[in-house]
């Protein structure tokens, strides 16, 4: 039990839960919309998370301690290295077009954390208020318009699908938000920072509400495309574990758990 536990505790640690995460619900978006799946894309996807996560939480701590790190963050160092390499290798199968998609993803994940200016400590993360948005806005760009040229459907279609993503991924960062509330800096001016707890997941299950509501706008302006039951389970589920998210919470609870649901949700699809 303690190996297991340990084993989990290493697979947050080194972020591969958010790499799984994306990679699902770039699949789903395939599964659902395309024609066929783009392994190249997902392979992409899943490695250049993996560097990109890792590189924005442990660089500058390995950076100026890198003697004294013990062995588990040198071990995700090492895997960091191996996906930047595998990321790179997977980059020249892409076309262009998916090239400069992802050029414009990466300078934004770059300005996230690196400062506008030289003597600068501003940030788009330490811009106030902007946070979830740049996440939410970096996960959908890379989950929907990445796969885009796969897309069985019109531009109007991709424009529904983008919004209704976006606020899957807002969702989905609302129990990190309520878990990081006395953690982030009061600068950031997050959702619980402004609003309290209790009207976050108000807020949370609103948003679920539109997620599902999107859903049957697809149904009435595309007339053969059926209401999916999985949406609507995925929207009950996501409510469930807002409503029970608090502040301290245990460190699977959202890094396992709400970021587990698209695992459940290919699962879903798949039976």
């Amino acid at each position: 039990m303690r190996k297991l536990k340990e084993f989990f505790s290493f697979y947050i640690d080194s972020s591969a839960h958010v790499s799984i995460s994306v990679c699902c619900l770039q699949t789903i978006i395939m599964i659902k919309y395309s024609s066929t799946i783009n392994h190249d894309i997902l392979c992409f996807t899943f490695f250049s998370t993996l560097f990109a996560y890792n590189f924005i939480k442990y660089f500058e701590h390995i950076y100026e301690n890198y003697n004294s790190i013990p062995i588990k963050l040198k071990l995700i160092t090492y895997t960091s290295i191996f996906s930047s390499i595998f990321s790179l290798f997977f980059l020249f199968k892409l076309t262009l077009n998916e090239i400069l998609l992802i050029a414009l993803i990466s300078i934004i994940t770059i300005l996230y954390v690196v400062p506008f200016f030289l003597f600068s400590d501003t940030n788009l993360r330490s811009v106030r208020g902007l946070k979830i948005y740049v996440v939410a806005l970096v996960w959908t760009m890379t989950v929907v318009l990445l796969p885009f040229e796969f897309y069985e459907l019109g531009l109007l279609f991709l424009i529904i699908n983008f919004l209704q993503i976006f606020i899957y991924v807002l969702i989905a960062i609302v129990p990190f938000e309520i878990r990081d509330i006395n953690i982030d800096s009061r600068r950031l001016s997050t959702i619980p920072q402004k609003i309290g707890i209790k009207k976050t997941k108000i807020l949370g299950g609103l948003l679920c509400f539109s997620f599902v509501l999107i859903e049957l706008l697809k149904q009435k302006y595309f007339s053969w495309y059926c209401l999916s039951l999985d949406f609507v389970i995925i929207s009950l589920l996501m409510i469930f574990l807002i409503v029970n998210s608090k502040n301290p919470q245990s460190k699977f609870y959202s890094s396992f758990w709400v970021e587990g649901v698209p695992i459940l949700w290919i699962v879903i699809l798949l039976i």
